[in-house]
């Protein structure tokens, strides 16, 4: 099945670039609206009471579809600062959905990468500057940065600059955590790449494993001493406690931890198979449109790119190439089937391992 990353619908071209919105931003468009309607008994109350607010929901969805594009604009100028040309982006609900393969030196890839959550810190730091020198503003600061729990009744302007706030402060938080399908995995991942060039793939893999499940706990600790504090009277009526959504962002960065348990698994069984390394084969009755994968191509030879970087898929860019490659096994088997094994070349042959050992894998029989 197709990775669910991967679920989006064009919307068009700009500049040669392919602009997908996933249908996670979508679905995350239509719950907003669907908790924003007023349970009122008359149209007329509804209008009244609820029409503001949808007009302000619609605005909030607005400004997170503004402030994504404007998060994967950074990466794409960032990307063709230094040399790559990215053939296209996908706009989802908490940044760009799936990550761009990027085969470029590994400080070149922090670099891209970090643009992105920059643009949406400098994009929450300009609202609240502008909030501080609003006129006549009467706001609890602390409460500015915690979307869950508003800072009462604010003129239209003001509302809509601290939803401005919470957005992109949520956005740049988000997207430095090392959890899949975030910023700062690949970001991690590019940094110990850099810092330490002679680790292969499995030990920054460990290392990016370490961080998020110390990074969970420590989350997860904060989470249990503010369920205290929100068990308190004063605080019971908050709509979402914060230590509600670290517990869910503490599983998130454990679900990612086993992601890079699965990558190291896998690359353990590619190297126990000799095919470390493979590219997909061509197949020629079910050609890949590499239109639909959202890809990075180098516009020019990079000089500083790592000694076999070209031929060896990343980790975390992995998700990619294992879609493509298992889409391409439906037509293999259909030869084998046909003409037998002497039908494949040795690439279709390495291909179907590199398949059945992730699915040994997924299934728990590594045997």
């Amino acid at each position: 099945m197709r990775d669910p990353f991967q679920w989006s619908i064009r919307l068009g071209q700009l500049g040669g670039v392919a602009v997908r919105l996933h249908v996670f931003f979508l679905v995350f468009a239509a719950a907003t609206f669907y908790f924003a309607i007023p349970d009122v008994l008359s149209v007329t109350a509804w209008w009244m009471a609820g029409g503001k607010l949808l007009g302000i929901t619609a605005a909030t969805v607005a400004i997170l579809f503004a402030s994504v594009v404007l998060h994967e604009l950074g990466h794409y100028l960032a990307a063709r600062r230094v040399g790559i040309r990215p053939t296209a982006i996908t706009i989802g609900p908490l940044g760009g959905l799936p990550p761009w393969r990027l085969r470029v030196a590994a400080h070149k890839e922090l670099a891209i990468l970090a643009v992105g959550p920059l643009v949406n810190l400098v994009l929450a730091l300009l609202c609240l500057a502008v909030i501080l020198v609003w006129p006549a503003a009467d706001i609890d600061l602390p409460s500015l940065w915690n979307p869950f729990q508003p800072a009462g009744t604010l003129a239209l302007t003001l509302q809509l600059l601290a939803i401005g706030l919470w957005i992109n402060w949520l956005l740049f938080v988000l997207n430095v955590l090392p959890a899949h399908p975030f910023d700062g995995r690949r970001m991690l991942h590019a940094a110990l790449r850099w810092a330490r060039p002679q680790w292969d793939e499995r030990r920054v893999a460990e290392w990016v494993c370490r961080v998020a499940v110390v990074l969970a706990i420590a989350v997860g600790l904060v989470a249990v001493v503010l369920a205290k504090y929100y068990a308190a009277p004063s605080q019971s009526d908050t709509p979402f406690p914060v230590w509600a959504a670290l517990v869910l962002l503490a599983i998130l960065l454990l679900v990612s931890a086993r992601r890079e348990l699965d990558d190291i698994a896998i690359c353990a069984w590619e190297e126990e198979l000799g095919v470390r390394g493979t590219e997909p084969p061509a197949v020629e009755s079910g050609p890949v449109v590499a239109a639909e994968v959202p890809l990075c191509a180098p516009s020019a030879p990079d000089a500083d790119w790592d000694a076999d970087l070209e031929n060896r898929p990343d980790p975390v860019h992995r998700e990619e190439i294992e879609a493509e490659e298992e889409r391409q096994v439906d037509a293999i088997l259909t030869r084998l089937h046909a003409h037998g094994m002497d039908s494949l070349t040795a690439d279709e042959r390495a291909l179907l391992n590199r398949v059945s050992a992730r699915y040994r894998i997924r299934l728990g029989r590594r045997t």
